[in-house]
């Protein structure tokens, strides 16, 4: 894990994320979080943070995320 938060927030930082990879030697990546509130769909900011974790791991260590 490498962000956590509270019920209404959560703060994911893409460097922590690649800074993970790199250590655990990592092939791909799963990139998931709940929704204590119940709905499924992401928001634009879950989508925002989503695109640029992806866009740091394929530029930085050619990454597959899932």
């Amino acid at each position: 894990m490498e962000s956590e938060g509270t019920v209404a927030k959560a703060v994911a930082f893409p460097r922590k994320i690649v800074e993970g990879a790199l250590k655990h030697h990592a092939v791909s990546v799963i990139v998931a979080h709940n929704h204590p509130g119940g709905v499924a769909e992401p928001s634009n900011n879950d989508d925002k943070i989503t695109k640029q974790i992806k866009s740091a791991l394929l530029f930085l260590l050619s990454l597959n995320v899932v």
